[in-house]
């Protein structure tokens, strides 16, 4: 049940019938089980289920008191769209 709202909650705004940006409101891992690559491979989900419907990207909003959140969207690819507000983007 969390998976499928977690990917509902996902790509609510992506649409077959217009590209747009899909967006990822929450990734969260338990504290005992960070550091084994559960949130990239979410986030690679994430980004496979945006592509399926035909998204043209993934937009997310981080807080900038989130560096460790910071840094994990920066190495799966993510790009600030801001300088104050961490709106963080990936197209492809």
């Amino acid at each position: 049940m969390r998976r499928q709202r977690f990917l509902a909650d996902s790509f609510r705004y992506a649409s077959s019938a217009l590209p747009c940006l899909a967006k990822n409101h929450l990734v969260w891992v338990a504290p005992a089980y960070r550091r084994h690559g559960i949130a990239e491979a979410l986030m690679a989900r994430a980004e496979d289920a945006a592509r399926e419907r035909n998204a043209i990207g993934l937009r997310l909003y981080v807080g900038a008191d989130n560096p460790g959140a910071v840094a994990l969207y920066t190495r799966c690819g993510y790009r600030d769209r801001c300088d104050n507000a961490h709106f963080m983007d990936k197209e492809w």
